[in-house]
C-alpha cells in the first residue's frame, strides 16, 4: 500500500513539472507554507532539486488526505501491535488523534470509522489476560479522542461506549465492586511503574488480575470516563443522538447477555439515566428525538422479564419523570404525555404483577407531587391507568382506581383546564366495563355522574364570567358601584378554572363538542358493554344528563348525539332475532333475552320521553325514533313489541298537538308499512302443491274472495314446511298486534284529539288499514279448502280461521266510518260523503252476514261477532235525522231478523233504541216517549242509557294465535 501511494505522488510531480518549468520564478519568501495570497500556493525545489507546492488553504489537506490515510493508517498501527515501547506507543497514539482529528474535521465518515475501530480493537477489554500498558494507554487515546471530537463520531460512538461498558465489566470480573452498585463505584488505585506491570505479566509471577483492575479504576480513567458524560450537554443535536442510540444498544447488550444472573448489568442504563439530567435542558426539537430513543428503551427494559431490571427501569423513570415536570411545558410542544408513555407501555407489557403495582405507584406520586406542573402529561397519565382498569389482578384494578379517585378530589379543575377531561372520562369508563369487579363498576359509574355535576358547575362559572366581561365592556363610564361588583365577580373567579378556559378562548367554541361528547359517548359505552346493575344507573344518567343539559345544545350537537349514542343503543335489534346471533354482541340467546327485557326496553321508553322534552329541538330524529319503533313492533320477542306499542301510543299522544303534515305523512306511511309486512300472506298457497291434496281443481276460485285484494288474482307458491310455518306464525300475533295499536293511537287523548289532528288524506289512509286487514281476513276464514289442508297438513290441531282479527278490524273500520260519515268539518265533505256509503254498505253486508249463523252450530261466531253487531246498532242510532232517514229502510229486515237469535242484555238494549228511534223518524212516537222508554230499557236490563259492551274488549292480541280456538 505503501509503495502505491508513492508511486501516485511520483506521477503527480511528473505531471506537475512542465507547468512548473513555464511559470515565472518567485521568491523563497514567497512560497512558504501558509501564504495567503492566491488560489494556489508556491513553488519550491527541495534539497534534491524535486518540485514542491505550498498549500494555501487546509481544506488542500482533505484529498491528500484521502489519497494516503490506509497507508497513514496501516503505519501507525503496526507499532501498537508490535512493540511495547512506551515512547513508539505514545507517538503511534498521537498519530490516530490527529488522524481521526483530521477525519473529523471534513466529515469523512468512512475513515473515521476505520481509525476509531482500530483504536477500539487495540484496546483489548474482552481479553483481560493479554492486556497490557499499551492498551490502557490505548484506552485513554479512544476516551480522550471521544471528549475532543465527539460531534463527529456519529456511528463510532458505539465503539467508545462499548469500551465503557468493558471497562466498568473489568472492575467486577477482578472482584472490585462485587456487591455494590455496577453503576457507579468505583476504586481508586494508583498506577503500577512500567517495570512493575512488565514483571508481573511474566509468566508465573502472578498478580495479573490485580493490576490490570487497579488500572481500570485508577482516578484519571474515572476522570476520562465520566467527563465524557458530563460533557455530553455540549455536544451538537445529532452528536447527541448518536451518542444516546449507542448506549441503548450497549444497555440492551449489558442486560441480555447476563440474563442469567440475578442482578444483571445496568451500568449503560444508569449512565442513560445521568445523560438524561444533563441533556434536559435542550431545547425541544433535539429533546424530543433523544427522548424518542430513550423511552422506547426503557419501554423494552421495563418489560424485560428480570423484576430487578423492570424495577430499576421504573424507578429511574420515575426520577426522571419528577425532574423533567419541574420544567414548564411550551404551549406548542406537547411533550408530557410521550415522557409519561413508557409507563403505559410497560403496564401493557409486563406481566408481573409487582412490575404493574410499581408503575402504578409512581403515577400516583407523580398525580399527587406534580399535579401543577402537569399539563398534556394527564392524558398519558389517564391511560395508564385506562390500561390498569382493564387488568385481572384485583390489587392492581383497586390500586388504579383509588388514583383516579383522588385526581378526581384533588386535581379535576387541573384536569378540565388543560383538556384531559375526554381521557377522565375513557378511564372511567373503562373501570364501569370491567364486569369482573362490580363493586369497582358501580363506583365508578357514580364518579363519572359527579364528574358531569363539577362540569356543569365550572360552564356556569364560565358562563357567568363571559357574561360579567360583556357586560364591562358595554360599559364606557361605569359606576363607581359597578365597579365594585365587578371586582368582587372577577376575585370569586380569580382562583376558579374558568378563568384558565376563558383565557383559551372557550367561550367563542361549542362546549358541548368538548365537555358533553366524552362524558355521553362514556356512558353510551357502558350502557353497552357494562353489567345490568352498571348500564341501568349509566342508562338513567345519560337520559339526565340530556334532559338537564339539553337546552344548553345546538342541533348540530343533537345531530351528532343521535347517531352517534342514542340511536346505537338500538343497533342490536337488527340482529337479535332467533336466527342469528353472528352479527350482535351477545354470546347467547340468554344475553340478548336479558339486554331485550330490561336495558333496552327501558332506554326506548326513556327516548321517547326526552323526544317528547325537547321535541323543538328534536323533531328531525322522527324517522329514526319511528325506524326503532317499528323494528319493536314486529320483534318476535312479545314483551318488546308490546312496550313498542305502548311507546308509540305515548310518542303520538304527548305530541299530537306539535306534529305537522309531514310529521303525520311519516306516522301514516309507518302503519301503513307495518300492516303490510305483518299480512300472514304466507297463509295461502297452491292446495294442488299440498301433500296429500287431490288433483282435482278446487272448487273456490280464490279471485272471488274479494275483488280488492290483488294478491288472490295471482298464482300462489308451495306451502311452507311446518318448521317455517311455526315460524312464520308469529306474524299473525304482530298484525293483530299492529292493529290493536293503530286502533289506539286514534283513539288516544280527550275529544278525539288525534282524530282531529289527522287531514283527510291521512285518515283514509289509516282506515284503509283496518278495511284491508278485514278483507284478508274475511277472504282466508271463507276459503274453508285452504284452511282444512292446513289442518290436514298436521300444522294445526284444530281448523284453523283469523276470526279475531277480521272482528277486530272490522270494528275499528266501522268506528272510524262512522266519525267520518257524521264529521261536519270544513275540508272533510267529501270523505263524509265516502264514509257514509262505505259505512252503509258493511255494515248491511255484516248484518246480512250474522243472521245467517245458526245459533246452536254457530254459536262461537255469534259471540265473536256480537259485539259488531252492537257497534253498528249504536252507530245507526248516531245518525243525523236525514241520514238516518235514508238509510234505516235498508237495514229495517236486518234489524227484525237479530229478533230469531238468543240476544244478549247489550245487543237488545241496543236494538230496542234503534227501533225507538225508527218510531220517532217516521212520527210513529213522539220524543219524549222514545227518552222514557229508552231510560226504562236501561234500567230494567241493568244498564245505564246508552251503555253497551266496548268493543275494544272483543278480541285482545293477548289471545290470538293461529289455533283453531286462537283464529277464531
Amino acid at each position: 500500500m505503501a509503495m502505491k501511494t508513492e508511486a501516485i505522488f511520483t506521477s503527480l510531480m511528473r505531471n506537475k513539472t512542465g507547468s512548473t518549468r513555464r511559470s515565472t520564478s518567485q521568491k523563497k519568501d514567497d512560497s512558504t507554507v501558509g501564504g495567503s495570497g492566491g488560489l494556489g500556493g508556491g513553488v519550491g525545489k527541495s534539497d534534491n532539486g524535486s518540485s514542491f507546492f505550498s498549500a494555501s488553504y487546509y481544506e488542500h489537506v482533505k484529498p491528500m488526505f484521502q489519497l494516503i490515510w490506509m497507508s497513514i493508517l496501516t503505519a501507525i498501527s503496526a507499532p501498537l501491535q508490535e512493540t511495547d515501547d512506551l515512547d513508539t506507543i505514545s507517538v503511534a497514539l498521537d498519530g490516530f488523534r490527529s488522524a481521526i482529528y483530521i477525519s473529523c474535521l471534513f466529515d469523512m465518515d468512512l475513515e473515521t470509522k476505520a481509525f476509531v475501530s482500530t483504536l477500539g480493537k487495540f484496546t483489548i477489554l474482552n481479553n483481560i489476560q493479554e492486556m497490557r500498558a499499551k492498551n490502557f494507554e490505548a484506552i485513554k487515546a479512544l476516551l480522550d479522542v471521544a471528549y475532543q471530537q465527539g460531534n463527529s463520531l456519529s456511528d463510532s460512538w458505539s465503539v467508545v461506549v462499548q469500551c465503557i461498558s468493558q471497562l466498568e465489566k473489568l472492575q467486577i470480573v477482578a472482584g472490585l465492586t462485587a456487591g455494590e452498585d455496577s453503576s457507579r463505584s468505583r476504586g481508586v488505585s494508583e498506577r503500577t511503574s512500567p517495570r512493575r506491570d512488565q514483571a508481573q505479566r511474566q509468566p508465573g509471577k502472578g498478580g495479573l488480575l490485580e493490576d490490570v483492575a487497579a488500572e481500570a479504576s485508577s482516578q484519571s480513567m474515572t476522570l476520562l470516563v465520566d467527563r465524557i458524560f458530563t460533557a455530553s450537554a455540549k455536544l451538537s443535536g445529532p452528536a447527541i443522538v448518536h451518542f444516546v442510540r449507542a448506549l441503548c444498544d450497549s444497555s440492551w447488550e449489558e442486560i441480555t447477555s447476563s440474563s442469567d444472573k440475578e442482578h444483571p448489568r445496568m451500568y449503560c442504563l444508569q449512565r442513560l439515566v445521568e445523560i438524561s439530567y444533563y441533556n434536559m435542558k435542550r431545547i425541544r426539537v433535539e429533546w424530543s428525538q433523544l427522548w424518542a430513543i430513550l423511552g422506547q428503551h426503557f419501554n423494552q427494559v421495563g418489560s424485560y422479564p428480570n423484576t430487578n431490571v423492570a424495577f430499576f427501569a421504573v424507578d429511574k423513570l420515575r426520577q426522571l419523570t419528577m425532574k423533567f415536570l419541574e420544567l414548564e411545558e411550551l404551549p406548542n410542544f406537547k411533550f408530557q404525555k410521550d415522557f409519561l408513555r413508557p409507563f403505559e407501555e410497560i403496564l401493557r407489557n409486563n406481566v408481573d404483577v409487582k412490575v404493574k403495582d410499581m408503575c402504578l405507584a409512581c403515577i400516583q406520586q407523580i398525580a399527587q407531587a406534580k399535579a401543577k406542573s402537569l399539563k398534556s402529561g394527564w392524558k398519558t397519565l389517564f391511560g395508564v391507568l385506562l390500561r390498569a382498569s382493564r387488568e385481572a389482578t384485583e390489587s392492581i384494578v383497586v390500586l388504579s382506581f383509588d388514583i383516579t379517585k383522588g385526581i378526581f378530589k384533588s386535581s379535576f379543575d387541573q384536569v378540565v383546564l388543560n383538556a384531559a377531561y375526554p381521557e377522565f372520562v375513557a378511564c372511567v369508563v373503562e373501570f364501569c366495563k370491567n364486569t369482573k369487579f362490580g363493586k369497582i363498576s358501580l363506583h365508578a359509574i357514580e364518579l363519572l355522574r359527579q364528574s358531569i355535576g363539577r362540569v356543569a358547575e365550572m360552564l356556569e362559572k364560565q358562563e357567568r364570567a363571559a357574561l360579567l366581561k360583556e357586560a364591562s365592556m358595554m360599559n364606557a363610564t361605569p359606576l363607581r358601584a359597578n365597579l365594585e361588583t365587578d371586582e368582587a365577580a372577577a376575585g370569586q373567579l380569580a382562583g376558579s378554572p374558568a378563568r384558565g378556559l376563558l383565557r383559551q378562548g372557550l367561550p367563542d367554541e361549542d362546549v358541548s363538542f368538548k365537555y358533553w361528547m366524552p362524558v355521553l359517548f362514556g356512558l353510551h359505552d357502558v350502557i353497552m358493554a357494562s353489567d345490568l346493575e352498571v348500564r341501568t344507573r349509566g342508562l338513567q344518567y345519560l337520559f339526565e344528563t340530556l334532559k338537564a343539559h339539553g337546552s344548553q345544545f345546538s342541533p348540530e350537537f343533537w345531530g351528532l348525539l343521535a347517531k352517534g349514542v342514542l340511536f346505537p343503543i338500538f343497533e342490536d335489534l337488527k340482529h337479535s332475532g332467533a336466527t342469528s346471533l353472528a352479527n350482535s354482541k351477545f354470546a347467547d340467546k340468554e344475553q340478548m333475552l336479558v339486554w331485550l327485557s330490561t336495558t333496552l326496553i327501558q332506554a326506548l321508553r326513556q327516548l321517547v320521553d326526552l323526544f317528547s322534552f325537547y321535541f323543538e329541538s328534536l323533531h328531525f330524529m322522527l324517522d329514526g325514533m319511528l325506524d326503532i319503533l317499528k323494528t319493536c313492533l314486529t320483534h318476535e320477542n312479545e314483551a318488546l313489541s308490546r312496550i313498542g306499542s305502548t311507546c308509540l301510543q305515548q310518542l303520538i299522544e304527548h305530541n299530537v298537538a306539535r306534529l305537522g303534515d309531514k310529521e303525520w305523512s311519516r306516522i301514516v306511511d309507518l302503519f301503513e308499512k307495518l300492516c303490510e309486512e305483518t299480512t300472514p300472506y304466507f297463509l295461502f298457497f297452491d292446495l294442488q302443491a299440498a301433500p296429500g291434496s287431490n288433483s282435482d281443481a278446487s272448487s273456490i276460485n280464490p279471485a272471488d274472495l274479494d275483488d280488492s285484494l290483488p294478491f288472490l288474482k295471482s298464482a300462489f307458491g308451495p306451502p311452507p314446511d311446518k318448521k317455517e310455518f311455526q315460524r312464520l306464525i308469529g306474524k299473525c300475533v304482530l298484525h293483530l298486534l299492529v292493529i290493536q295499536t293503530l286502533d289506539d293511537v286514534m283513539l288516544t287523548g280527550p275529544n278525539d284529539v288525534v282524530y282531529k289532528s289527522l287531514g283527510p288524506t291521512h285518515l283514509q289512509c289509516l282506515t284503509n288499514c283496518f278495511d284491508r286487514s278485514f278483507r284478508f281476513a274475511r277472504a282466508f276464514n271463507n276459503y274453508t279448502e285452504l284452511r282444512t289442508a292446513l289442518y290436514r297438513m298436521g300444522y294445526m290441531k284444530q281448523m284453523p280461521n283469523l276470526l279475531k282479527q277480521e272482528t277486530l278490524s272490522v270494528t275499528a273500520f266501522i268506528r272510524y266510518m262512522a266519525k267520518a260519515a257524521l264529521d261536519k268539518s270544513t275540508g272533510r265533505s267529501d270523505l263524509r260523503g265516502q264514509s257514509e256509503q262505505r259505512f252503509v254498505e258493511l255494515c248491511l253486508q255484516i248484518l246480512s252476514h250474522f243472521n245467517t249463523f245458526d245459533s246452536e252450530a254457530k254459536r262461537r261466531n255469534i259471540n265473536s261477532w256480537k259485539p259488531v253487531v252492537v257497534m253498528i246498532l249504536n252507530a245507526l242510532v248516531d245518525l243525523d235525522d236525514d241520514q238516518f232517514a235514508r238509510h234505516i229502510r235498508s237495514f229495517y229486515t236486518h234489524l227484525v231478523n237479530l229478533l230469531l237469535h238468543d240476544t244478549g242484555p247489550e245487543l237488545r238494549l241496543a236494538l230496542h233504541t234503534l227501533l225507538m228511534r225508527t218510531g220517532v223518524a217516521f212520527a210513529i212516537l213522539s220524543n219524549d216517549m222514545y227518552v222514557s222508554s229508552i231510560a226504562a230499557a236501561s234500567a230494567g236490563d241493568g244498564l245505564s242509557a246508552g251503555q253497551t259492551r266496548s268493543p275494544d274488549s272483543l278480541a285482545s292480541p293477548e289471545d290470538a294465535s293461529i289455533s283453531g280456538g286462537g283464529m277464531g
